[in-house]
């Protein structure tokens, strides 16, 4: 069955899908208010202290908490799938959990630093 393991049904074959778009989702709106801050920033420089760009406290709180759950929900799908040995599904799983994590640690970087800042 190639790089799939016979173990594996269509689920577990799947299952890494939506992790792995939501990922990709994080990065793209995370990466989007990285590229307006520094615009902002660039912008605004001469003008008596750089611009900010501003994320909103409940977008930032739904997106924290839906990236916390979608961790911790792949890496127990991960667990409960590589009981055995390492399986596509499993990296995947694992890859997504670690995209996540970075896209959380960059959005931590990003509000620390005078770039951004939180509105109600």
């Amino acid at each position: 069955m190639g790089i799939w393991t016979k173990k594996e049904t269509m689920i577990n074959r799947i299952l890494p899908i939506p992790f792995i778009v939501l990922a990709v989702y994080q990065w793209i709106i995370i990466g989007e208010r990285t590229k307006h801050a520094l615009w902002m920033w660039l912008k605004f420089r001469d003008y008596g202290g750089g611009g900010a760009t501003d994320i909103r406290l409940d977008t930032l709180g739904v997106g924290v908490l839906v990236s916390l759950g979608a961790i911790f929900t792949a890496l127990s799908a991960r667990n409960r799938i590589q009981k055995e040995n390492e399986s596509l599904s499993g990296r995947l799983l694992k890859l997504a959990a670690v995209m996540l994590i970075g896209g959380l640690i960059w959005l931590a970087l990003l509000l620390l630093s005078p770039f951004a800042y939180v509105v109600k």
